[in-house]
């Protein structure tokens, strides 16, 4: 860290570094979706989420970008909008059952993947309790 960047600036490309190294480790293994669509499929399955901004907090990402990130899995045939009958604006998201199958055919990958981004960036486990805890509290 240079005495120019803030520790903050310093999270921010440690975030970015890390996400490009995940995804290039899933084209590398010829994945058909990127390392955050499966992180995205993942959350779908594993909390059931029915509305989009429940899914946008999980995420921790905006509505917009959830979106934009829900149209190309839509698109792919992974995930499913549905509008709620009464109150169209309401959307809830499902997996389908390609969905499914893509989430189970690279469930190694993912986890090798945060493996190694474990072992590279986490060596101190104080280090990686206080990041979670930064993050589920959200300071």
């Amino acid at each position: 860290m240079s005495n120019s960047e803030s520790l903050c600036e310093v999270i921010i490309k440690t975030s970015r570094a890390i996400k490009m190294y995940a995804n290039k480790e899933f084209v590398r293994q010829r994945a058909s979706v990127n390392y955050g669509q499966y992180a995205m499929l993942k959350k779908i399955s594993e909390n059931k989420v029915k509305r989009l901004t429940d899914l946008a907090n999980l995420m921790q990402m905006d509505r917009t970008t959830l979106t934009r990130n829900l149209r190309w899995l839509d698109a792919k045939g992974l995930t499913e909008r549905i509008h709620a009958q009464i109150g169209r604006r309401r959307i809830s998201v499902k997996m389908t059952p390609l969905g499914e199958k893509t989430l189970s055919q690279y469930s190694d990958l993912f986890e090798s993947v945060n493996s190694s981004i474990s072992d590279a960036f986490m060596e101190s486990e104080a280090i990686k309790v206080k990041l979670i805890e930064l993050i589920e509290n959200k300071m």
